[in-house]
């Protein structure tokens, strides 16, 4: 049970912590350091998740920008005339607002069983100086 210390008048022991049993009441200072190395670890364990989840972001999305690049180079391919076989590659710097990406379009002769004159598009997208890619291919009417 809290008890009055008789040597101070009631307005003097404001701001000043009670007594316990002969001990002060409060935080020491090794609880004070220990109770901020522990915020720290969840700080800074919290600062990797973040990190983490923004590589995977920029990850995801030059995935999906190489994924519409490749379709939309199908697209373009399935309304013009194609040209002979071959492979023409867009360097990188070459493709308007993404200069981080190349593009390689190959067309080749598809070998159909009934013998219908097919091309083959198989367009394939570069990113991180060719470390990582995605292809898309498609069948297209030679005529």
């Amino acid at each position: 049970m809290l008890s009055w210390n008789s040597n101070f008048t009631p307005l003097e022991t404001i701001g000043r912590p009670m007594r316990k049993k002969g001990f002060l009441t409060g935080f020491t200072l090794i609880e004070t350091i220990v109770a901020l190395a522990i915020l720290s670890l969840i700080f800074l364990d919290m600062a990797q998740i973040i990190k983490i989840g923004y590589s995977a972001g920029l990850k995801s999305k030059k995935y999906v920008t190489a994924c519409s690049l490749s379709r939309a180079k199908i697209e373009e391919n399935s309304r013009v005339p194609l040209p002979a076989d071959g492979m023409v590659a867009e360097d990188y710097n070459t493709i308007a607002d993404f200069m981080d990406f190349r593009r390689e379009t190959t067309i080749s002769n598809y070998n159909a069983t009934y013998g219908a004159a097919l091309k083959q598009v198989l367009v394939t997208v570069y990113w991180d100086s060719g470390a990582s890619s995605v292809s898309f291919t498609t069948l297209k009417a030679d005529y």
